[in-house]
């Protein structure tokens, strides 16, 4: 029946001691020590109910007295101690005379003093979860009792600050920045044009623990409902991880592993021991624990389905441009000449101008402005004429069109005329034509043999 009464009161006598010594750091600028403060009070309150002493904590309004009166050393503590002492064994006589009625507005004034009133209306202007755990407190300990209060008051503050830790978890895609100097990680980079459908990389931030643990497991599986090949977990921005987030970690690993791999980067030492102590880390492989993301992505891509790159247009990686033409790839760093490292970024710039010039193309539209414009310069006028569209319509593909240096434009008078670049691409156009005839014409022939069969 006394271990509740007792846990309350050796909390609250911890945070009245520890609020103690807060105030006398700020009255006198110096730094208590926190972890000798408890040790000390908890070995004396131990010591001193052998005597028929109760507990006692360091208490503010002595402190503060003390201090302005020019206290500067513990020899204030002792030398109040014993004063204590003396007047309980000289004069404990005479004070048992004092009627209880006079002692009452001397205790009001003292509490008046403690309770920081100030303080108390700062903190409910606030308006937070602390605002209401002090209102909760307060409320409790007037109306119902001080034990009561500092137990319901713990369980709410830890509650509330479980659900604020919570909500600090950050889970989004990720993808390398082709313009940062280092080919930074960043979220912003994920674009419904341009997101890898064989490798998923999230970045994680924030502590995972039993508070966020469903959270992060529903946010990973619902975002890789598509079924990559490859997910790469960046966890260098993950401190903590409890049994309760590692369980849920080792069910998006086991779901996952039946149709693809998953691989993590930058895992900081709490969470790998962690995983190392439950048995994840072998069941995942320590091939799979990476220190950077760099090495993580270079092996996300070599384990790709090749023939899912060809003619993909996403180009998440700057990898993807080589991969999409169906040609291998290789990391600049393992190239042995600088003769070498040229050639492959030249042939990896003309396959990404490839990709793009034939996407620029891949609009009947724009397919109509170039067979115009193989006939002489023209303005959008002219163009809109001609090709029977509306003149935003027209305006938006040249647009388009000049963007990829395929047309130029160039202003007479208040007219902007429009001329291809390269005369070649009515070469380009004729060619296309002719494999579409030949294509045209073997789609007739196989239609005259279905015929002739079925007559």
């Amino acid at each position: 029946m006394l271990i509740g009464p007792a846990f309350v009161i050796a909390m609250l006598g911890g945070i009245e001691s520890l609020l103690s010594a807060v105030v006398a750091d700020g009255m006198t600028g110096t730094k208590h020590n926190s972890n000798r403060e408890l040790i000390g009070q908890g070995v004396a309150n131990m010591v001193t109910p052998l005597f028929g002493g109760i507990p006692a904590t360091g208490a503010i309004a002595r402190t503060a007295t003390n201090i302005k009166n020019g206290a500067v050393s513990p020899f204030s503590g002792i030398i109040h101690g014993s004063v204590v002492l003396l007047v309980l064994v000289l004069f404990a006589p005479y004070a048992s005379a004092i009627p209880l009625a006079s002692m009452a507005p001397v205790l009001m004034i003292v509490a008046w003093n403690m309770s920081e009133r100030r303080v108390f209306v700062s903190l409910l202007k606030t308006k937070t979860t602390d605002s209401l755990v002090l209102l909760v407190t307060f409320l409790l300990t007037v109306f119902v009792s001080l034990t009561v209060a500092v137990e319901v008051g713990l369980i709410a503050a830890v509650i509330l600050f479980a659900k604020q830790m919570s909500e600090q978890l950050i889970i989004a895609k990720a993808l390398p920045d082709p313009e940062h100097k280092n080919k930074r990680v960043e979220t912003h980079r994920v674009t419904n044009s341009r997101d890898c459908p064989q490798i998923s990389i999230f970045n994680i931030e924030g502590p995972l623990f039993f508070g966020s643990a469903q959270t992060f497991e529903q946010s990973i599986m619902r975002t890789i409902h598509y079924k990559p090949n490859i997910l790469l977990l960046r966890m260098g921005k993950v401190p903590f991880m409890d049994a309760t987030a590692e369980a849920y970690l080792s069910s998006i690993v086991k779901d996952f592993s039946t149709h693809g791999t998953v691989i993590f980067s930058g895992m900081n030492p709490h969470p790998l021991s962690i995983v190392k102590k439950t048995g994840l880390y072998d069941y995942t492989g320590e091939e799979h624990f990476f220190e950077h993301t760099g090495e993580a992505i270079d092996f996300s891509l070599e384990q790709l389905d090749r023939n899912k790159c060809l003619s993909c247009q996403h180009f998440a990686f700057e990898e993807c441009t080589a991969l999409s033409a169906g040609l291998d790839y290789k990391k600049p760093k393992k190239l042995n000449t600088v003769i070498e490292r040229k050639k492959l970024i030249l042939n990896m710039a003309m396959q990404q101008f490839k990709a793009e010039f034939f996407k620029a193309l891949a609009h009947p539209l724009r397919i109509r402005i170039l067979e115009i414009l193989a006939d002489g310069n023209k303005s959008v006028n002219e163009i809109q004429q001609l090709a029977e569209s509306e003149g935003s319509a027209v305006s938006q593909q040249l647009t388009v069109l000049r963007s990829k240096n395929i047309v130029t434009g160039s202003k007479e008078g208040n007219r902007v005329i429009y001329s291809l670049r390269d005369p070649m691409i009515i070469d380009l156009l004729d060619v296309a034509k002719k494999i579409f005839n030949n294509q045209l014409s073997e789609t007739i022939t196989i239609l005259d043999r279905l015929n002739e069969d079925e007559k």
